[in-house]
């Protein structure tokens, strides 16, 4: 996040590992479950940084059921987000931060965090426990690949 280059190549990156993600949500969960889509806001950041909305191959799946982990995860990169939004202002960094300041997702987390207190049969929680490790499996690809295509 130090620069410019850094901020588009986090932009770029999440763009690639959210739009299937965020795709197989609206497919697979129910609404509640369905954390508001970030693709847009993520698209938008990258145009006004002048770089193009990546194209991507990349596929997702995760195990019938395990939508509260999918979700879950998306969800609670916002806490994160606000921390990243924090450390680009402290260090005097402008620009577009329409992903980074979304106020949608922590509300949705909020509301996620009440479905997941509840109980849930085993069952349930290992879905849920298979489908965050898709999706930050997924994050881990996405970001092995940018660094790679850096290093040509």
């Amino acid at each position: 996040m130090g620069d410019d280059e850094d901020y588009r190549r986090f932009l770029a990156i999440q763009y690639r590992a959210r739009q299937p993600v965020e795709a197989w949500l609206a497919q697979n969960a129910e609404s509640a479950l369905t954390p508001p889509p970030q693709c847009p806001a993520l698209a938008a950041d990258l145009a006004e940084l002048g770089a193009p909305v990546p194209e991507g191959d990349a596929s997702f799946a995760a195990p019938e059921g395990s939508d509260l982990g999918v979700a879950w995860v998306l969800a609670g990169s916002s806490l994160g987000n606000r921390t990243l939004l924090k450390q680009r202002r402290k260090a005097g960094l402008d620009g577009p931060t329409r992903f980074l300041s979304c106020s949608a997702m922590p509300d949705f987390f909020r509301h996620l965090l009440a479905t997941m207190n509840r109980a849930h049969a085993p069952a349930q929680s290992d879905a849920a426990v298979a489908g965050a490790r898709a999706v930050f499996s997924l994050f881990e690809r996405e970001a092995a690949h940018a660094l790679a295509e850096d290093a040509r």
